[in-house]
């Protein structure tokens, strides 16, 4: 209802195109994961008070009371989940079009909303550095980020236009995406773009609405990594509206009332099943994690890991042990990660007669038989390590830093089995 309420306004009073706008926002798939995930509440609690803010905003004159209100709500929805942070941005462009206000003073009315904006934008990062949620620059150096920035925002358009293999988890490529298909989302990126930027005139809807998209992607589309994910649908959730926009206004001024209203219907009811069926993947972890290993390009090894701790849980070890190995198997880039998985993974071989011994030896004969391998190294110590050989593992990891001073990783280990070492005996 407030997704109607908005786009009400923005559509001219046009009550159909916001229908359409609010019955697409309703069901996409793309949608499912902020409504099923728990963990997700707070998204939905924050489109709630974004659409609330663009309501108050959009819905009578520009008056200072109205003002107020919307940047109350507009810090509720920073409270709630910094999503909202590109809501000043957003105003704008609606300032610009279709509310047909954009001056010197609406820039300036925003200056508040943009300082909060700021302040929230370092708060943020600061907690996720302190709660260690991003991740070194060695495992993801910007050019990577950038990559996968751009090849990440192709993806969600296409899922936009075509919601399909949509999953918990999308792998990041490390830098392995081929070269033609970075260009080709660059070029298509920037084409797009300069399109709407000449037509802005004669069709300013696909420009403000591509802009609305692509603003609000900005601060989520990976340029400062948060974890290990390539991208996450839920990120999509409140830019989606803006393509909706776009593409609901381009098609109603192009298409006959009739067939643009037959069109819709047949969307919404497309969108509404595939919707029904991806909400049913989040039933339970297994069916949704085992949809990620089916729909993920290549090997997903956040599902894998998730599947091996259910079989382990279970006490199925034999296919616990084949999905970690499987997960371990796609981490060959980002060694950190994978020797946590492979520390997970010798518990599970504590369990299988004479599991652990054989693993830590074959670990020892690849460290002996790659002496200069910081790699190689860098696994016996974390095989140590996992066996509370903690000597043995400090001198590894000592080992490894001799090889490479800079890697964040091994340093990290080193204090971690300083620590427990120092722990061992010490009165409770």
């Amino acid at each position: 209802m407030l997704v109607f309420n908005v786009f009400r306004v923005l559509c001219k009073g046009s009550v159909g195109r916001a229908a359409v706008i609010a019955a697409i926002f309703a069901v996409h798939p793309l949608g499912a994961e902020t409504v099923s995930w728990v963990s997700e509440r707070k998204g939905v609690l924050c489109g709630t008070l974004f659409l609330s803010a663009l309501y108050v905003y959009v819905a009578g004159p520009r008056t200072t009371a109205r003002l107020l209100a919307t940047s109350a709500l507009y810090l509720a929805a920073l409270m709630a989940k910094p999503m909202a942070l590109t809501l000043p941005f957003v105003l704008l462009l609606l300032d610009a079009w279709p509310l047909g206000d954009f001056s010197r003073r609406r820039v300036l009315e925003k200056l508040p909303m943009l300082a909060l904006a700021a302040v929230i934008s370092v708060v943020t990062v600061g907690a996720q550095d302190t709660l260690a949620a991003t991740v070194d620059s060695s495992t993801f150096p910007f050019s990577m980020r950038l990559e996968n920035a751009v090849v990440s925002a192709v993806e969600y358009l296409r899922l936009f236009v075509v919601p399909l293999g949509l999953s918990a988890f999308y792998p990041h490529p490390y830098g392995q995406t081929p070269a033609w298909q970075v260009a080709a989302s660059v070029a298509l990126l920037v084409a797009v773009t300069v399109i709407f930027v000449t037509q802005r005139k004669e069709r300013p809807h696909l420009l403000v609405g591509w802009l609305w998209w692509l603003g609000m992607l900005v601060p989520v589309i990976g340029l400062k990594q948060i974890g290990r994910w390539a991208m996450a649908d839920h990120y999509m959730y409140l830019p989606l509206l803006g393509l909706t926009f776009a593409a609901v206004t381009e098609l109603g001024n192009r298409l006959k009332p009739m067939v643009a209203a037959g069109g819709a219907g047949v969307a919404v009811l497309a969108l509404s099943v595939l919707a029904y069926q991806q909400c049913g993947y989040w039933h339970d972890t297994r069916r949704l994690f085992e949809h990620a290993v089916e729909v993920t390009a290549g090997p997903n090894w956040m599902a894998e890991q998730l599947l091996g701790e259910l079989d382990a849980q279970r006490g199925d070890y034999t296919s616990s042990e084949q999905h970690f190995r499987a997960a371990i198997a796609a981490l060959e880039h980002d060694p950190p990660m994978r020797a946590r998985v492979w520390a997970t993974l010798l518990t599970v071989l504590d369990v299988m007669p004479g599991g652990r011994a054989a693993e830590v030896a074959a670990v020892e004969a690849r460290a002996r038989a790659a002496p200069d391998d910081a790699i190689a190294q860098y696994d016996l110590g974390v095989a140590y390590e996992a066996g509370q050989r903690w000597d043995e593992a400090a001198a590894v990891f000592r080992r490894v830093l001799e090889l490479t001073p800079d890697y964040v990783p091994a340093r990290e280990r080193l204090d971690e089995t300083l620590k427990a070492k120092g722990r061992v005996g010490r009165a409770p």
